[in-house]
């Protein structure tokens, strides 16, 4: 039988990557240091994240956002895909 399904309602933590050393740490932080930030060695910024999961690194640039799935998963999504899948609860 063939059934129609839509995305379930969830709540997701996220963070937007603006390549501030601040955010560097509050990312590192709040992944438990799953997540890497490099600092681009001509501009002195941070303009890379690295991010360690169980199907290995994942790249996010700036812009992109950073979520914490109810798995504890952490991915980077383009702020067009956040945009388009989520919105803020306030």
């Amino acid at each position: 039988m063939i059934r129609k399904f839509s995305p379930r309602r969830t709540t997701l933590e996220a963070v937007r990557w603006d390549g501030r050393p601040e955010t560097a740490e509050i990312l590192e932080s709040w992944s438990y240091h799953t997540i890497k930030c490099r600092v681009d060695e001509r501009d002195h910024v941070f303009s890379k994240l690295t991010i360690t999961n169980k199907e290995g690194p994942l790249s996010a640039d700036v812009g992109d956002y950073i979520v914490r799935t109810h798995g504890g998963q952490y991915l980077p999504m383009t702020a067009k895909q956040f945009s388009e899948s989520f919105e803020p609860l306030s």
